[in-house]
């Protein structure tokens, strides 16, 4: 698989999931995958989880399930702003923010920006990604 430098900022959610799977210890126990599509639609790619009772899709970016403990482990500020029109997001955003670190990342949803700030923290501002999904 081939790897592409991206901007955490402009990441993807399936790159952000993916990103986030390499900030854990058990990172070598994750993987992409491409969902089956017909023809005539684009497949989309995603990260799967293996663990001993099957693989899962893993989805940081998404569920809070598996964000929100990521969000408590990191100790992430997340607010809201309603005025800024910054970064190239549409005013309305989310922000999350680590004090330790000072990184800070914006979404369009608490759970994209926290999962930036995480990615951010442990890698910077930009980091290798498989091509597939950017």
């Amino acid at each position: 698989m081939r790897k592409v430098r991206c901007a955490v900022q402009e990441m993807s959610i399936a790159a952000l999931n993916w990103a986030v799977s390499q900030t854990l210890p058990n990172r070598d126990e994750f993987y992409v995958d491409q969902e089956d599509a017909p023809p005539h639609r684009k497949a989309n790619w995603y990260v799967v989880y293996k663990r001993l009772l099957g693989e899962f899709r893993y989805q940081p970016a998404l569920r809070w399930e598996e964000g929100g403990p990521l969000i408590e482990q990191h100790k992430l500020d997340i607010r809201y702003d309603r005025d800024i029109t910054e970064f190239g997001l549409p005013s309305p955003y989310w922000e999350a923010y680590q004090a330790e670190t000072g990184w800070e990342a914006q979404g369009a949803t608490p759970l994209e920006a926290a999962m930036k700030c995480i990615i951010k923290a442990h890698f910077g501002e930009t980091m290798l990604i498989p091509g597939e999904l950017k």
